[in-house]
């Protein structure tokens, strides 16, 4: 059987499971190995943990990173993981177990990957993603305040929350309680297509109300978005990755990437760092594991001895 025809019958069932993004990811990946199958003449029950090891060789050869010239160590683990999980597939669908042995699968050795630490921002880098904020120009007072103070929001909602991009883009006002007795806010987490609450500092308060009834009071409880455009239009997470890209810019913050997953990323390490649990940092970020929590764990202690910064979350900002 050609890989080819295997790849469109599995990427069609998981169609209908996970999201487009992640199926769009799926087939380019898996594209390459399909491709290198074709030029080889190597038909899916040809398929060998040699094989694997060639097509490795063959993807460091001809591909490169976004900012080197090599592939990272975690791409090409990334790229072989997903190779493992069609292959797996294969040797449990019906029509081609005959193609794909189970033991071929597990035969197939994951490569290494580097140690990797993730970098989480500062007190100053802060405090400049702040001044940054500011920035927005589009030539109308009235705009310009409200965008102000909607990329504070912005920034302190995934600086306090750690919520992911997409949660933030999608929240809904009616999902934004701010009562002072108990405010939290509810967010849908697509990988985990699970709900979750998700407490609100008193900073984040103060400022979270006073932008909610000066340009939101009309939408209290609506279905409508707490996060809009200059246009007045919903904002996806490639919007706010841009806008949180310009801050970077403006900031001139050039030593930690500036992005969404970054403040995520900072959140843990705050918590971690203010003394919170795993299992609690784990069930406030979404993760449908602890597992993946102690994975943004690991390199901590790295950053904390490299950086010398051990500080409560609510005192980096004020």
């Amino acid at each position: 059987m050609e890989v080819q025809l295997a790849l469109d019958a599995y990427l069609e069932a998981k169609s209908h499971h996970i999201r487009p993004k992640t199926l769009s990811e799926k087939r380019r990946i898996l594209g390459y190995f399909r491709d290198f199958c074709a030029e080889q003449n190597i038909a899916l029950e040809s398929v060998r943990p040699a094989t694997i090891d060639v097509y490795r060789d063959h993807l460091l050869a001809t591909h490169h990173g976004k900012k080197t010239a090599r592939l990272s160590t975690h791409t090409v683990f990334l790229h072989i993981a997903l190779i493992k999980i069609f292959l797996g597939w294969c040797a449990d669908e019906e029509g081609m177990e005959e193609c794909v042995k189970p033991v071929t699968v597990r035969k197939i050795q994951n490569p290494r990957r580097d140690t990797l630490i993730k970098d989480v921002f500062t007190k100053q880098h802060i405090l400049r993603l702040l001044e940054a904020c500011q920035s927005s120009d589009r030539g109308n007072e009235k705009l310009n305040s409200y965008l102000h103070c909607r990329d504070r929001i912005i920034l302190f909602r995934l600086l306090y929350s750690g919520i992911r991009a997409g949660e933030l883009c999608g929240l809904q006002m009616m999902n934004v309680h701010l009562e002072k007795s108990d405010p939290y806010i509810r967010v849908y987490g697509q990988k985990t297509r699970s709900w979750r609450e998700v407490g609100i500092g008193t900073r984040t308060l103060t400022e979270l109300t006073r932008f909610v009834n000066t340009y939101r009071a009309k939408e209290k409880g609506s279905d409508s978005c707490l996060i809009r455009s200059w246009r007045d239009q919903p904002i996806g997470a490639e919007s706010l990755a841009g806008i949180i890209d310009r801050w970077g810019r403006v900031a001139k913050i050039t030593d930690v990437r500036c992005s969404p997953h970054t403040f995520r990323h900072t959140y843990a390490t705050w918590s971690a760092r203010a003394g919170m649990d795993v299992l609690r940092i784990s069930r406030l970020l979404g993760h449908s594991s602890v597992k993946v929590t102690e994975n943004y764990l690991k390199s901590f202690t790295t950053i904390d001895a490299r950086r010398n910064a051990i500080n409560p979350a609510d005192s980096l900002v004020g």
